[in-house]
């Protein structure tokens, strides 16, 4: 019995998605462009688009087999499949998985969809991205701080309580400090530079190309106005290949689902499932409404 993390990524998806590291706010922002770039239609009577496409993300693969659900036997069911038996080529030929009611799953006949070709999961490509915009926030903050406060003051014990009302002073904006007549602060202290020079706008403009990369990675289209106006026509038409060519490995998966569906169930529990490209969808409306 082969197992989903050998074949379906199943294990690797589930261990991205808990986002134990950082950079949430970017998985979140990335991942809700995955789970709406696709709007399923004549899904099963309960079954939404939103719910079949999240969970497809999440878990690379979503499996349509006949079973028993809230009572009643012989029913289109949707699940998330835990273990698959495989053929000499790797191809699932039975399936096992237990629905949200606890009802278990075993099928000879079922209709799988992956999310995407190859073992590598959207989750695991939007972590390696979403950490790297991570570490250049950081970066930026640090950069950021040390633009206000270029340089670590030290001090013995005695004036360090005299020296932490002085620096919180400056941190408040205080242009003019009044201190003790005996305090003789040259004596006491000494500063210890950074020169740190001012880099912000290049780290700006390196976490919009990691972003980019990102898109570009998922099939997005992210060539916007201000990076046109820097690559001239053959590299542009180098990034759409690489956008059409990843957005194609999630459609033709979908497209032989829909096409492995009809061959096994046919018409039999309701009209075959289709989907649409929802950018694309939303583009074709905008020009009959222009």
């Amino acid at each position: 019995m082969g197992k989903m993390s050998d074949v379906l990524g199943k294990e690797n998806a589930k261990k991205i998605t808990e986002k134990t590291r950082g950079g949430v706010q970017y998985q979140e922002e990335f991942l809700e462009k995955l789970y709406s770039q696709y709007r399923w239609q004549n899904l099963p009577k309960g079954l939404t688009s939103r719910y079949f496409e999240t969970n497809l993300v999440d878990n690379f693969s979503m499996c349509f087999a006949v079973g028993k659900s809230g009572g009643m036997v012989d029913k289109m069911v949707c699940f998330v499949p835990t273990e698959v038996q495989l053929n000499i080529y790797d191809e699932p030929t039975h399936v096992y998985g237990t629905l949200r009611d606890g009802t278990e799953i075993s099928a000879d006949d079922f209709a799988l969809c992956r999310d995407r070709t190859g073992r590598l999961t959207s989750p695991m490509i939007v972590d390696w991205y979403a950490n790297q915009l991570e570490e250049i926030d950081k970066t930026i903050a640090s950069n950021l701080k040390l633009q206000r406060r270029p340089y670590i003051v030290t001090c013995n014990e005695g004036a360090k309580i005299s020296f932490d009302i002085l620096m919180s002073k400056l941190d408040e904006g205080v242009e003019v400090i009044k201190v003790k007549e005996d305090m003789n602060i040259k004596a006491n202290v000494d500063v210890l530079s950074f020169n740190a020079p001012f880099v912000i706008d290049k780290l700006e403009e390196h976490k919009r190309m990691i972003r980019s990369d990102c898109l570009t990675a998922l099939g997005i289209n992210n060539v916007n106005v201000i990076k046109r106006e820097r690559l001239v026509s053959g590299e542009v038409n180098a990034n759409n290949e690489d956008i059409f060519l990843s957005k194609n490995s999630r459609t033709r998966e979908r497209l032989e689902f829909c096409e492995r569906y009809k061959e096994v169930f046919g018409t039999r529990y309701g009209e075959i499932p289709t989907f649409v490209d929802s950018f694309a969808e939303m583009t074709k409306e905008g020009g009959e409404n222009g």
